[in-house]
């Protein structure tokens, strides 16, 4: 990693880092950059922003998939 440690990380890596899909030493040289470099940090911290937001809206996807609508809310314009 010392050759390639002052490269940016490259948009996929952070995509899989965020989403926790790297191997364990994929994940200790990503980091052992971070250490290092600002850019590829805020990188991170936005990439982590999308994933948890996905997530976020994947889970309330499927609690209102479960949960059943009110008369009220069925009804065009959403008036009873």
């Amino acid at each position: 990693m010392a050759a390639a440690i002052h490269r940016h990380i490259d948009e996929a890596t952070i995509e899989k880092y965020s989403l926790e899909a790297l191997s364990e030493r994929a994940r200790a040289r990503v980091e052992e950059h971070l250490l290092i470099c600002e850019c590829c940090r805020q990188s991170v911290a936005s990439s982590d922003a999308y994933v948890a937001a996905m997530r976020w809206a994947a889970d309330w996807l499927r609690r209102a998939e479960r949960e059943p609508r009110s008369a009220s809310t069925r009804k065009a314009g959403g008036t009873a």
